[in-house]
């Protein structure tokens, strides 16, 4: 007892004042596969302290934003004055990041949720040509402004408001909501409110070809697919797979919505006629015939494979997904299909995930796609397990009141 009292007397909490230009970052929060704020501190202090060190932000800035007074706290045991922490990092850190100031609070200091106010400012250049010089400090606007509205608009903000923060939201998009809830989640990640999952894997993972993009870099198997925006593309893209039949994909759509099986030229007009949007494109993928395949969902909870389920297609039907055929049953992981699974969600970035596998007759395990806000009444059904009391349990256990 006596050495713990001991540790716990030489542990301090500091809180930083950070400047920074956000142009060349994704964003503040870290991210296992891109370059960020928080990322780019944490490595200063980890050569400063030789500690591993997980930084608490006041707020949560978007990629390529910036800041003049982030405020940031971290626990250390570095006997440092608080002032050394101010020279020492900024020697260490990137020239578009620097440190103002220090200074050392309570343990218990909380800095999201003691934070006594967050200021935003929102620079709009009104021209018919785009700006050179302010093109990363602005957001350029040429048609005219109604500025009587805007400034109506923004009375409504003015007065007190209850902001007291949240511990934390768990986006759950149902598939019939389109991209207007990303308003709204990335109000709350403005806040400074932690996001499960964040906004820069949702707007990813929202796109099935960014998705594959990403997992491929990340050197994970993916059915060959090529990426069309004509119909013109949609012959080629027949030409490079080598032949019908095919599987035609919209970029973004939930539950076996527009997935297509095109067998012959006949088929391909109607499907680029009412499934291609060319400001969308359309992703053509080789297909894997439903006979000697297993296809697989495996939920993925902070880094966990937490239950799968093997899924069969209706009779006539080549998609296996459950709310087409609402048939499923659990499924034992091999070693390879656990750690490919876990893989791709840490790729796009997502804590909670549901990774869909297709296995073909070589045994050959490829994921066909990753998705952000998975339903579970399959898997729950199948294996029997309170999925969503896991879910809740990992986001209240890593994000509740006082966690960081």
């Amino acid at each position: 007892m006596a050495e713990q009292g001991e540790e716990e007397r030489s542990l301090r909490r500091i809180v930083l004042v950070v400047e920074y230009d956000g142009t060349a970052y994704a964003g503040s929060q870290y991210q296992k596969n891109a370059s960020t704020i928080q990322g780019e501190l944490e490595k200063a202090l980890k050569k400063l302290t030789g500690e591993r060190t997980r930084l608490a932000l006041a707020g949560r800035t978007d990629a390529g934003v910036h800041a003049e007074g982030q405020v940031v706290s971290f626990r250390t045991r570095a006997p440092y004055e608080v002032e050394v922490f101010v020279r020492a990092l900024n020697v260490r850190l990137p020239q578009d990041i620097v440190v103002r100031s220090a200074r050392e609070v309570p343990l218990d200091f909380q800095v999201r949720r003691q934070a006594k106010r967050r200021r935003y400012r929102y620079l709009i250049y009104n021209g018919r040509e785009r700006p050179a010089l302010r093109r990363g400090y602005c957001w350029h606007v040429a048609q005219p402004l109604d500025v009587e509205a805007m400034q109506e608009a923004a009375r409504h903000l003015v007065g007190e408001q209850d902001m007291e923060p949240l511990d934390v939201v768990l986006p759950r998009q149902g598939a019939t909501i389109g991209d207007s809830c990303l308003a709204l989640i990335r109000h709350f990640s403005l806040m400074g409110i932690p996001l499960v999952n964040d906004l820069d894997s949702i707007r990813l993972t929202k796109n099935k070809f960014l998705t594959l993009q990403t997992l491929t870099a990340a050197r994970i198997q993916v059915p060959e697919t090529v990426f069309i925006n004509s119909p013109e593309g949609f012959q080629e893209a027949i030409e490079r797979l080598g032949g019908y039949p095919v599987v035609a994909k919209q970029v973004s759509g939930r539950q076996g919505e527009g997935i297509v099986l095109v067998e012959t030229n006949e088929d391909a007009e109607p499907v680029t006629r009412d499934h291609l949007d060319r400001r969308k494109g359309l992703l053509v993928q080789r297909f894997i015939p439903p006979a000697g395949r297993q296809d697989i969902r495996v939920l993925v909870v902070g880094g966990k494979a937490i239950g799968a389920m093997e899924l069969r297609p209706k009779e006539g039907d080549f998609r296996a997904n459950f709310h087409l055929s609402k048939e499923s049953r659990s499924k034992d992981l091999s070693p390879e299909q656990e750690k490919i699974a876990l893989n791709a969600a840490s790729a796009v970035g997502l804590e909670i995930a549901g990774v869909d596998l297709i296995v073909d007759k070589k045994d050959r395990v490829s994921v066909i796609e990753v998705n952000y806000s998975p339903g579970f009444n399959g898997l729950e059904a199948a294996t029997g397990l309170d999925i969503a009391g896991r879910i809740v349990k990992y986001v209240a256990s890593t994000y509740g009141s006082g966690k960081k």
